[in-house]
């Protein structure tokens, strides 16, 4: 693999921040470590997965008894100002009363629901199922950040080196200014060429500067999608992959590596046995539940506050219960429920049947472009030896007389144009060879 090395600062940062930078050697490799640890989008896919882990425990949990207990302590103070005499006439009492208790009471209960028509199993092959599907989209976003990271920095890659072929450009109509010019002092070129001339090097000077500028667009989208803090200066070393010929690809085996590796599918997959199960858990709302419980209290009441932080209360209770509950009539929400249900399954099959052949015609479709863009970038290479070599006939017949400025300009304009078209055909081979490997799930070269 062709190697360079172009350091391109970014963007302008402080004094202290730049003085403390390193303009680092970044490679394709390391661009998509970076991305791993950095990328939003994929640390977003990542905290769903911890959210779905929650749900599984959340679901297990509601298999087994629930226990809980409490302390109390209570206190109340209440003064009489009346009373009663003998003959149960009210009266004032001379000398308010004021009547002081206090109470403490301790309780540990467990409940536990022994049969509910298998919702809460059933609800915890949901959650699983749920979880399962975060688990692939996790790998799915993976593989989706990687193709993208990877057709983003051969992005970067090109505008370097559209750089490189514009400052070429400009360099060669600034040759072609001083060959007019010497022509011109010995009468073998005219004042207009000479202007011709210079009007090519300014527009050629433009096109350099319209190329940085895309290259700094280039850089900052890349580091957008590896995560990194603009203005970080770093320099690309890796140049494009080796043109790879497709014609020795199976589409169809390709279509069957795809399938078994996917993370789409299996995530969809996962979604779609999550909504079948969550929809069984639905229909067993219309059988019985049975429970159970057991308590056990101990309380104790004082005069005073005596019974604050009284720890061991003497009296004791101890009590159980078993309850079945049958469904009889809800206003048919059960059913509403249930055909929502049913529902979201079936949206769940269809859409993992829509992603099986969206994962084929994306593989298919990517077999297409690889294939056209390596006979592209044959024909293009082709066509920039052509020019380069007709290039270098038409300037040695200029300076000979032979042709005219105006058909050396059209000849250089010519051989700009397919230097230009070669560097993007080789984007698009490196593109889509990326776009082919993200669909498959794994290299294919």
């Amino acid at each position: 693999m062709r190697k360079f090395f172009v350091a391109l600062a970014l963007l302008g940062v402080s004094g202290a921040s730049a003085a403390a930078q390193q303009n680092q050697q970044l490679t394709l490799d390391e661009a998509l470590a970076i991305a791993r640890a950095r990328n939003p989008a994929y640390r977003q896919a990542q905290a769903r997965f911890s959210s779905a882990a929650a749900s599984v425990r959340s679901g297990f949990g509601s298999m087994l008894p629930q226990i809980s207990a409490r302390t109390t302590f209570a206190g109340a103070s209440r003064t009489t100002v009346t009373g009663e005499d003998d003959f149960g006439e009210p009266i004032d009492l001379p000398n308010p009363i004021t009547f002081r208790s206090s109470s403490v009471s301790q309780a540990i209960s467990a409940n536990m629901t022994l049969f509910d028509g298998f919702r809460n199993i059933n609800r915890l092959r949901a959650a699983r199922g749920r979880a399962n599907a975060a688990e692939f989209g996790i790998q799915s976003a993976l593989v989706t950040l990687e193709g993208e990271v990877t057709r983003r920095f051969y992005d970067a890659v090109r505008s370097l080196r559209l750089i490189e072929v514009e400052q070429q450009l400009f360099v060669s109509a600034q040759g072609q200014l001083d060959a007019t010019e010497r022509l011109f002092r010995i009468a073998g070129a005219t004042q207009v060429d000479v202007l011709g001339a210079r009007v090519d090097v300014s527009r050629q000077e433009l096109a350099v500067e319209r190329a940085r500028g895309n290259s700094r667009r280039s850089f900052l989208r890349l580091e957008q999608q590896i995560g990194i803090d603009p203005g970080t200066e770093f320099s690309l070393v890796d140049d494009f992959p080796e043109p790879f010929d497709s014609v020795e690809l199976n589409a169809d085996s390709l279509v069957a590596v795809a399938r078994r590796n996917s993370p789409r599918v299996s995530q969809l997959e996962a979604n779609a046995g999550a909504a079948r199960s969550q929809a069984t858990a639905t229909r067993g709302g219309r059988w019985p539940t049975i429970s159970a419980g057991v308590d056990f209290n101990r309380a104790a009441s004082l005069n005073d506050y005596d019974a604050f932080f009284r720890l061991n209360p003497r009296n004791r209770s101890f009590g159980f219960n078993l309850s079945v509950q049958i469904p009889i009539f809800d206003g048919f929400s059960t059913s509403s429920l249930i055909a929502e249900a049913d529902m979201s399954a079936i949206i769940a099959e269809e859409d993992l049947r829509e992603g099986i052949l969206q994962v084929e015609q994306q593989v298919r479709s990517a077999v297409i472009d690889l294939e056209n863009t390596y006979e592209a970038l044959q024909v293009e290479l082709r066509a920039l030896e052509l020019s380069r070599r007709q290039l270098g006939l038409a300037q040695q017949q200029y300076r000979l007389g032979a042709i005219n400025f105006t058909n050396l300009q059209t000849v250089r304009e010519r051989a700009a144009q397919a230097e230009r078209r070669a560097v993007n055909a080789e984007y698009d081979l490196a593109a889509a060879l990326a776009t082919l490997e993200e669909a498959v799930g794994q290299d294919v070269r």
